[in-house]
Order: structure tokens, then sequence, then C-alpha cells
């Protein structure tokens, strides 16, 4: 290869295949970022669901998780689970 043929190597950008303009992809990106924020936020509803009802089980007192490190988990998980997005 000679040094003629790389002057515009550095400049090349594969082709998207979608023809959208800058506010569509920001749009569509917009759009999975948040789907992904929801599913996110079900995950941390089903863990505080979990640690809320595990005190109510009878092996909660012979579990080997302290209680304090219990109850930072649950205060931990509460702002997703009581404000999901």
């Amino acid at each position: 290869m000679r040094p003629s043929d790389w002057a515009g190597m550095g400049t090349w950008e594969s082709p998207d295949p979608r023809d959208e303009s800058a506010a569509q992809r920001a749009d569509r990106n917009l759009g999975e970022l948040l789907q992904e924020l929801r599913v996110a936020g079900l995950g941390v509803q089903v863990l505080f669901g979990f640690l809320l009802s595990l005190p109510f089980t009878t092996r909660f007192t012979r579990l080997s998780l302290p209680r304090t490190a219990w109850r930072v988990l649950l205060v931990s998980a509460w702002p997703g689970g009581a404000f999901p997005p």
C-alpha cells in the first residue's frame, strides 16, 4: 500500500443500515435506555419484596445473615421498590 492510499483511512465510517437522522437515533437510544431502566426497576422491586417478606418466615431467626445487614439491604433497595420508574 502506498502512502497516498492512506489519506482517507482514518475518516472512513461503516455504513449504517438504518436511514435515520441524528435526532431519530437519539430518540431510539433514549427509548432503549428507558426500557432497560424499566427492567432493572422490576428486578429491584422483586428484591425489595423478597427482603420485606423475609422476617415473616420462621427461619429468619436462624438466618446466618445479621439483622443489621438485612436492614441495610432493605433500606438500600427501598427507593427502587417504593418509587418505580
